[in-house]
């Protein structure tokens, strides 16, 4: 590897050597050819983009740059071997929720039945098991723990054991009152979630916990105005940052983890809002794109309707929205408010004749809204509010 090389952890081409060694790694036999000028792989004419996953790769500290490199292989549909098994080395790791619903989703026939023993987390994040403390280690499966001699409440309760065994996370406490909790591997935020730890005065019950990324959480009271909007302005910056894992923040109530805003008016609100809000986002984006893949291939098109954002013209706050049209079977995600749009008789305009906030919706329409098994939620809507319902709500 060259100086330039070592410095900027690849060369493009040194990159998309390291992809091609883990494909063959994980037995792809095919010819790989490399297109230097669109930078990525074609296996059989079907290309694999390397960009993104470069710019990872660069980003990722030394230690996770192997991590980049699997999600690669994996992207390709793939598994990268598997570390050898070791007792020692099984650990929960904190995941987003909606990894685990679409890796249920890929199950052959679109079975809703996740291939991992997992456990859910503060209803936006999944508790998996894994080897070793890689960004990207791959979950194991049932039929894996099973031939290693061990059943899942086993394999849950050694997982756990290994984790308040290992080194505690670096602690930095900032004049601001916010505790960073930092690992050089992917556990900081599942020590964060699941080992029992006191930091200074922060009682159980005050307790907000902001997980970014896998390596880095923050800590504050919720009780200290100044530290919570301290906390949103760090949470911002780290969830921007590639590989990040949730914008939401999380409080600890009677020992369970629910996610947590601070009132209106609060100096805090309308910026852990907006960071929720694109958490929200993502997830939706990530679950439209399998979706609508998976019903290309089944020659049954879905109709998503889409999470949109907007500020609120009289409060000015952040406020997720969706369109339910008139006419047309769609799954609505769930959002702020609802949208009712009525197209004109000749199909191609049309105009929103009503909105209304999500519970106002279900109050008066919740009959015709069919939740669906997916995270994050969505519902079958067939047919539109008569206009009876639709007073109920204001005008647009």
């Amino acid at each position: 590897m060259g100086f330039l090389d070592s410095l900027l952890g690849a060369s493009e081409r040194r990159f998309a050597r390291l992809v091609i060694e883990g494909l063959r790694q994980a037995g792809e036999l095919r010819a790989i050819r490399y297109e230097k000028a669109r930078f990525r792989l074609l296996i059989d004419d079907k290309p694999l983009p390397l960009s993104r996953f470069y710019a990872d790769y660069r980003a990722a500290a030394r230690t996770g740059r192997d991590a980049v490199i699997r999600r690669a292989v994996h992207s390709w549909g793939l598994e990268a071997p598997k570390p050898a098994f070791a007792l020692d080395r099984l650990l929960p790791a904190v995941w987003a929720r909606s990894l685990v619903d679409m890796a249920a989703l890929r199950e052959e026939h679109n079975v809703l039945t996740c291939p991992w023993p997992h456990r859910i987390l503060g209803e936006h994040l999944a508790i998996v098991l894994v080897l070793g403390a890689a960004s990207d280690a791959q979950p194991m499966r049932s039929d894996e723990l099973k031939a290693c001699g061990l059943d899942v409440a086993s394999a849950w309760e050694q997982a756990y054991s290994n984790l308040r065994q290992r080194p505690p996370p670096s602690i930095q406490f900032s004049k601001d009152g916010v505790y960073r909790l930092e690992t050089d591997d992917a556990v900081a935020a599942a020590q964060g979630f699941l080992v029992d730890r006191r930091l200074g005065r922060i009682s159980p019950d005050n307790f907000l916990l902001a997980a970014p990324r896998a390596e880095l959480a923050f800590v504050v009271d919720a009780n200290e105005p100044a530290a919570v909007q301290a906390l949103a302005q760090q949470a911002r910056s780290a969830f921007d940052a590639p590989q990040s894992l949730t914008g939401y923040v999380f409080r600890q109530t009677q020992g369970k983890w629910r996610c947590w805003l601070p009132e209106r008016g609060h100096p805090a609100y309308k910026p852990l809002k907006l960071l929720q809000m694109e958490s929200q986002a993502r997830d939706y984006a990530q679950q439209k794109r399998l979706l609508d893949e998976l019903g290309r291939k089944a020659d049954n098109p879905l109709c998503l309707a889409s999470f949109s954002a907007l500020e609120d013209e009289q409060t000015g706050e952040p406020r997720s929205f969706t369109v339910w049209p008139e006419g047309l079977e769609i799954l609505l995600p769930q959002t702020d408010e609802v949208l009712f749009f009525q197209p004109n008789a000749a199909g191609d305009a049309g105009e929103v004749i009503a909105r209304g906030s999500w519970e106002q919706v279900q109050r008066a329409a919740g009959d015709l809204m069919e939740r669906l098994e997916l995270y994050p939620p969505r519902y079958l809507v067939r047919d539109f509010p008569n206009q009876l319902r639709l007073q109920t709500m204001r005008a647009p």
